[in-house]
């Protein structure tokens, strides 16, 4: 509910890993489905859209939603995402919540320089590798 995305969001947080789902690859075109927010010991999920492109939320709690997390994002001072330049930060924008490009950690985009450049960047791989998550 947006009661529960707004006391989550309340909470001052040094570093918060962001992830966004959509229902299709193109930035500029798909739909949102989700948005994860959360630290190494809680997180956050807001969930607008379901699979089959049907809104779960009335709209006034999608507004809510969307202005809180949109303020969450101005005042955050730092967001990790795989693949968040080039994708994530551009959906977020189109939906009312841009992100600020100086303040994202970009998974994916610092995986591909040094000695990884080689190893893929998917978010399952890299998962397994840093963490102690299996591969899936």
């Amino acid at each position: 509910s947006a009661v529960e995305v707004a006391n989550f969001l309340a909470v001052p947080r040094e570093r918060v890993a962001v992830d966004v789902e959509t229902d299709d690859i193109d930035p500029w075109l798909c739909g949102l489905r989700r948005i994860g927010i959360g630290t190494n010991t809680e997180a956050m999920l807001y969930a607008p859209l379901s699979v089959r492109g049907h809104a779960l939320m009335p709209r006034h709690e999608i507004e809510s939603c969307t202005r809180a997390i949109a303020d969450y994002f101005k005042r955050q001072p730092r967001y990790d995402l795989h693949n968040g330049l080039g994708f994530d930060s551009i959906v977020l924008h189109r939906y009312g919540m841009p992100l600020l490009d100086e303040r994202v950690f970009d998974t994916m985009i610092a995986h591909g320089v040094g000695n990884t450049s080689e190893l893929p960047h998917g978010l399952d791989f890299l998962g397994s590798m840093y963490t102690d998550a299996q591969f899936w």
